[in-house]
């Protein structure tokens, strides 16, 4: 290939004085410029090329990363903005306006679409300037995110010519519904009837909000995403990208296991889940060090690898959407409350069709078919009936080996990892793992791992049509397998907007006739229709098929409706009517039908459930029912067994939860995970606090419990997940806050920083920000901390003044204050304090401690998991306090207490709270106490 291309450039070079004598007007006026032209222009791309070689520049048929200098172009579909966002992108009117001008234009005026990227973290004022012109100043750097108040220019304006002033209360603009894209934002720099601009995520953005406007030349900043020129290769390339890559530049989709070895500056489009979690089966050695450190630790430090991971991780957006969509709901039953009722068009409609009275209770399960395939080729007549698969690897199902990369120890690991007996969760889900058939296509080669399977891709496939399932391809293959088992198979790209969109499009349907919905996902929901029915006097069928129709003509894709009398029966109903069709399964049919469905069928029921089933002899619901119900619950415990005895018999007692209450908010990253320092983890860890605050705020909660959860590579398996928390005095959606807890419970663990191979933040027992506290003559939930405050007088403390100087610092952090002992450095402060001895609920003395214990056991049937909380944090306390022969005490007195209660579910409570202090003593000790 390079050949050719040498070859076509030694052309141009030859044309140029054979064409220069026909046409007088010559000049050197592009010389160090070469062009690419993308798609169709105006200009032809003959007579831009016949330009360049009369005025010294140079035209590439073949785009090159390191050589094009600018590419020209009337028009780009949004992926391709997304794919040459570093790169100079200009209309061709800069080329004839260049040459009447008889000198090179700036090109900034001719930008195709702006620059600019949205950041996950404070945005910053950053003051535009002229760039200069020509192509010797090389690529500017994508600019912040400006919330600019002003307009964008008019028709004709250079965008260089506006010199907008940022306010200084500038921030990033989020819509809980139609967020902005975590890419270039772009718009149309010139519009006429006779060259109109196609951006199909133009209409994304609201035109009532006021328009980006590129920066081309922006300061340095400490958020940053890209502070240097990094080669940030294209998401999407090309068959002529890919041709021109150099000896340090990988595959822009990498492998689930290649993307543990890339460096800063190919970070992936599109990580599958594979790509993200896949770490558990990363073989690479814990002395690895990635190349290009500087950059590494830079976007490390400036919390741009963040957001960069969040903007393309699928597995992201999908829980971002869920629970995005079932606050969409809970809004609707919120403007229901206030307004005292809502107007459904479509029950409207479907008023009119009322034929028969309906049964008493009916749950509809709606679920999108093949919904990435679906949007994504809705507007691609030409692949439907076809084999697609949605992945983000684009090319040929191959990929190149990659030196230093050991595939057959990788495989090896994988195969490994999913040896277990192992069953499908789900026959027809786009958004779930992978299942038993479809790993044992991943690892068919076994331990023997030949150079042709090492060179298939490993990119996980997304979802993939029906078509493509006939030919033996399943969601989470990888697409070097599937590309094997079926030749003809397209891929088609990740398109977030898009499907967010679709999404957004179903549930504003299934709201027009109820709003007694619970949203599973993106592309599935419950209805509770029953008092719909009873209202209409229409049957389910008829309900189903006006819901399926508009869901069709809004969203131009297929959905599939299971109906049945419970939550359970309509899901499993779900799997019969697929694809685009309903199934009613009537309560006369339930005993035939879940006899024969295998236990993996049932909610909950995954691999390694089934696989413990599959050892007791179960794998239909029909044997599951011939076990009883205790010898389910000494197996799996007590309310799992329950679960799974009533499930295998189609009970289902669940309701349709239209309004739901978030138990936690968390932000996890096990990508890209190579620190080599522990100010690189720090830095890492308060970036990704600050990511956990701006969801805390985005959701409006504030949370007292926060729950560190690190990957470490090369412990009892490929890797080991550890966590550990701490809960708070008080509540808060403080990034700094976290950050500083964090840190703590991180050096707290002792870990390796080379070892880390994923980060996670947890925030739980939420309340809202702006909650208003319980009536205190209402019910209350009874604490363990409470019952011993209402037996013992207060606790005093003999605090010195300076330490009471710090608790009215802390106290008061959330509120003006004039007070004198107000400091302006805590942090320096609180050097000065005495450590506390550890308490549990204010009791301090064995002896009280003993009391409370007992009464906590002895009184409470089912303990509170905030109280277990407690008790595990009294117990680290003593550890940290080197207090060990108090714990020991404490220990074996609730072990006595609770080995006499006829609660079973003290002597789990106990076993939580005995695995946890073992984790820390053996972090602090190197051993384990020895519990008798």
């Amino acid at each position: 290939m390079a050949s050719k291309v040498s070859k076509l450039d030694e052309q141009f070079k030859l044309d140029a004085p054979r064409e220069k004598p026909k046409d007088g007007a010559c000049s050197s006026i592009f010389t160090g410029v070469a062009i690419y032209v993308k798609g169709y222009t105006e200009p032809s791309v003959d007579e831009l090329r016949r330009l360049m070689l009369l005025h010294g520049g140079q035209f590439h048929v073949y785009y090159s990363h390191s050589h094009t200098t600018h590419i020209i172009a009337n028009n780009l579909p949004n992926s391709k903005i997304q794919e040459l966002r570093d790169q100079k992108v200009v209309r061709p009117e800069w080329i004839t306006d260049s040459i009447k001008a008889g000198h090179l234009l700036s090109y900034l005026q001719y930008q195709l679409y702006a620059k600019q990227k949205g950041l996950s973290f404070p945005s910053v004022s950053v003051h535009q300037g002229q760039e200069p012109a020509g192509p010797l100043h090389g690529r500017h750097l994508p600019s912040h995110s400006l919330n600019n108040h002003n307009p964008a220019p008019s028709l004709g304006q250079p965008l260089s010519r506006h010199h907008t002033p940022t306010s200084s209360h500038s921030h990033l603009h989020t819509d809980n519904l139609h967020p902005q894209p975590n890419h270039y934002n772009h718009f149309a720099m010139a519009a006429s009837a006779s060259r109109p601009l196609d951006l199909p995520s133009q209409s994304d953005f609201p035109p009532e909000k006021p328009l980006p406007i590129a920066n081309p030349n922006p300061s340095p900043s400490p958020v940053c995403l890209n502070c240097s020129h990094h080669n940030v290769f294209p998401s999407n390339p090309t068959p002529l990208e890919t041709n021109s890559l150099s000896a340090n530049t990988f595959p822009s989709n990498p492998t689930p296991i290649e993307t543990n070895s890339l460096s800063a500056e190919t970070f992936p489009s599109n990580p599958t889940p594979l790509e993200t979690n896949s770490l558990s089966a990363n073989p690479i050695p814990s002395n690895y060090a990635p190349p290009h450190h500087d950059q590494q630790s830079a976007k490390v430090k400036t919390g741009g690898i963040i957001s960069e991971f969040y903007s393309h991780s699928r597995l992201h957006h999908i829980s971002t959407w869920r629970s995005e969509f079932s606050e969409y709901v809970n809004m609707l039953q919120s403007r229901m409350r206030a307004t005292g009722g809502a107007t459904f068009p479509g029950r409207d409609r479907l008023r009119r069709l009322s034929t028969a009275p309906g049964p008493q209770s009916c749950i509809l399960h709606v679920d999108m078919d093949c919904f990435f395939v679906s949007v994504g080729i809705r507007h691609r007549p030409d692949l439907k009936g076809k084999s697609v698969a949605v992945t983000s690897n684009h090319g040929s199902g191959r990929v190149a080996q990659r030196p230093g990369v050991d595939r057959q120890l990788e495989l090896q690991c994988y195969h490994k990892k999913y040896s277990y007996p192992a069953v499908s969760e789900r026959k027809d889900g786009d958004l779930e793992e992978i299942t038993s058939s479809e790993t044992e296509s991943h690892i068919s080669h076994g331990n023997s791992v030949d150079q042709d399977t090492a060179a298939l891709s490993m990119a996980e496939i997304a979802s993939c049509s029906y078509e493509a399932r006939q030919a033996g391809v399943r969601n989470g293959m990888f697409f070097g397998q599937a590309k094997q088992l079926c030749p003809s198979l397209q891929s088609v790209p990740y398109d977030f907007q898009a499907y967010k969109k679709v999404a957004l499009a179903m549930y504003e349907t299934l709201a027009s006739y109820s709003h007694d919905i619970e949203a599973l996902s993106c592309d599935e929901a419950l209805v509770d229709s029953s008092a719909l029915l009873a209202e209409l006097s229409v049957t389910p069928d008829e309900l189903a098929s006006a819901i399926r129709a508009d869901v069709r003509e809004r969203t131009g894709c297929s959905a599939s409706v299971g109906m049945g009398s419970n939550i359970l029966l309509a899901r499993m109903a779900t799997r019969k009517a697929k694809p685009n069709g309903q199934y009613l399964l009537r309560s006369e049919e339930v005993d035939d039908f879940i006899r024969d469905q295998t236990v993996t069928s049932l909610p909950g029921v995954g691999r390694s459930m089934g696989g413990k089933l599959a050892s007791l002899g179960v794998r239909s619901c029909g044997d599951l029912q011939q076990v009883s119900l205790q010898r389910l619950q000494k197996e799996f415990g007590p309310r799992t067994g329950q679960t799974l005895f009533r499930f295998c018999r189609g009970l289902d007692d669940r309701p349709v939860r239209s309004e739901k209450e978030r138990k936690s908010v968390s932000a996890e990253m096990n990508y890209n995970i190579r620190f080599t320092q522990v100010d690189e983890a720090e830095s890492f860890l308060t970036h990704l606090s600050v990511e956990v605050q701006k969801r805390l705020q985005g959701a409006g909660l504030r949370g007292r419990r926060l729950t560190l959860k690190v990957m470490v590579y090369s412990g009892h398996g490929t890797c080991d997940s550890l966590a550990r928390s701490v809960t708070l005095a008080q509540l808060t959606d403080c990034g700094h806050l976290i950050a500083s807890e964090v840190i703590k419970l991180f050096h707290t663990m002792r870990l390796k920083v080379q070892d880390l191979r994923g980060v996670g933040l947890q925030v739980q027992l939420l309340e809202g920000a702006h909650s208003v506290p319980k009536d205190p003559s209402g019910p209350k939930t009874c604490y363990v901390r409470d019952k011993l405050l209402a037996q013992r007088p207060p606790v005093q403390h003999n605090y010195t003044g300076r330490c009471v100087c710090v608790c009215v610092c802390v106290c008061l952090e959330n509120g003006p204050s004039t007070s004198p002992l107000q400091q302006d450095d805590p942090e320096t402060l609180s050097k000065f304090t005495p450590c506390p001895e550890p308490t549990l609920a204010g009791a301090c003395d064995f002896k009280d401690i003993r009391t409370l214990l007992r009464e906590w056991i002895t009184t409470i049937s089912d303990p509170m998991e905030e109280d277990i909380l407690q008790v595990v944090k009294y117990c680290t306390d003593l550890i940290n306090d080197k207090d060990l022969e108090k714990l020991d005490l404490i220990i074996k007195y609730m072990k006595r207490l609770m080995q006499q209660s006829v609660e079973s579910v003290w002597s789990m409570a106990f076993d939580f709270i005995l695995d946890n202090v073992q984790v820390v003593v053996q972090q602090t000790y190197g051993s384990t106490l020895k519990i008798t």
